[in-house]
Order: structure tokens, then C-alpha cells, then sequence
């Protein structure tokens, strides 16, 4: 959590925490490429982003909605008005974006794509 404006949110059961996710801040330019291995995503792209590094479930809480509201609750926590992540094409998370009227920004390779969702 070393990074510009850190967000963590949990969630939690009786068994103790089942999911999270987190994210910090970064800005379009040639370094966020470098990061995120993306070449020239910053021509795509411009200001400053919530960038959603990592979002986790236990598979038993899966399917339940859970993602969805620990995605929400970062919309809430973050100061930008736009998110933007990297995830495997047609998966969970990727099809959780779409739902919530994300949308692809670039691919970068054939299973990997960058994602932009703005803030409701």
C-alpha cells in the first residue's frame, strides 16, 4: 500500500474476511504504459485515474454479488471520478465492468485488456 492515495475496502463473514480489493491513483503518461505494460495507453487516456490493482473472492462467496459491492465501495473511497484496470478478457471481473457500463480501452495481448469504468 506504498502508493499514491491507497484504498483498501474488505468483506467480511462470520468466518473472518472473504474478499477485497484495492487501488491507488496514477495519472496518464508513459510510465503508467510501463506499468501496466500497455505501449502507448497514455495517448488513449487523459488525467488522473483510480487505478483497481486487485479485487478477491473466496470461490464460496463468488457469484453473490460481493465484487460488485466491493467495487462500488471503492467508487466511494477514491478521489478520481474514473477507475481503470487490467484483466483477463471475458472473465469475472471483466464481465462485472461490462455490467457496470465499463468499457475496454485497449487490449494488450490476446487474453489481457485495460478497462475503463467511470464513477456513477
Amino acid at each position: 500500500m506504498m502508493k499514491p492515495d491507497p484504498v483498501c475496502v474488505i468483506a467480511q463473514s462470520d468466518e473472518g474476511v472473504v474478499g477485497f480489493a484495492w487501488g491507488y491513483q496514477v495519472s496518464a503518461s508513459p510510465e503508467l504504459d510501463e506499468h501496466l505494460d500497455a505501449p502507448n495507453l497514455h495517448r488513449s487516456l487523459n488525467g488522473d485515474f483510480f487505478y483497481l490493482d486487485e479485487c478477491a473472492l473466496v470461490p464460496a462467496y463468488q457469484g453473490k454479488g460481493i465484487g460488485k459491492l466491493l467495487v462500488s465501495h471503492i467508487f466511494c473511497e477514491q478521489q478520481q471520478g474514473q477507475i481503470l484496470l487490467r484483466t483477463m478478457s471475458d472473465s469475472r471481473m471483466y464481465n462485472l465492468i461490462k455490467h457496470m457500463k465499463g468499457e475496454t480501452v485497449q487490449h494488450i495481448s490476446r487474453e489481457r485488456v485495460i478497462m475503463k469504468l467511470l464513477t456513477p
